[in-house]
């Protein structure tokens, strides 16, 4: 018999409803913490682009996503473009850019 905590089993049971939900567009403007945003982005560093990514999918604050980015995304309006410095964390070691400011 497997046991697990009531609090593990209904946390199970969030993630996998989540994992099936679908996403709609609201009126709100302002990002907040928790809110799913559609990003089409580019980093570079010293001019030079690093990465690419269209219609990339961020539930903004879960920590699934580099937190420096989610962190600068709360607060701002949505629909529009923005230029962000965000400094790749030291504790980031998939990145040649740990420490380092990208853009």
């Amino acid at each position: 018999m497997i046991n697990r905590s009531r609090k593990k089993v209904q946390k199970n049971i969030e993630d996998i409803l989540e994992s099936y939900a679908k996403l709609k567009t609201v009126k709100r403007t302002i990002i907040k913490k928790n809110d799913f945003v559609k990003l089409d982005f580019k980093t570079y560093y010293k001019g030079k682009k690093l990465t690419e990514a269209k219609d990339e999918i961020v539930k903004v604050g879960a920590g699934n996503y580099d937190q420096t980015l989610e962190k600068a995304l709360i607060g701002l309006k949505s629909n529009r473009k923005y230029k962000l410095n965000i400094t790749v964390p030291k504790t980031d070691t998939d990145s040649e850019l740990t420490g380092k400011k990208e853009v």
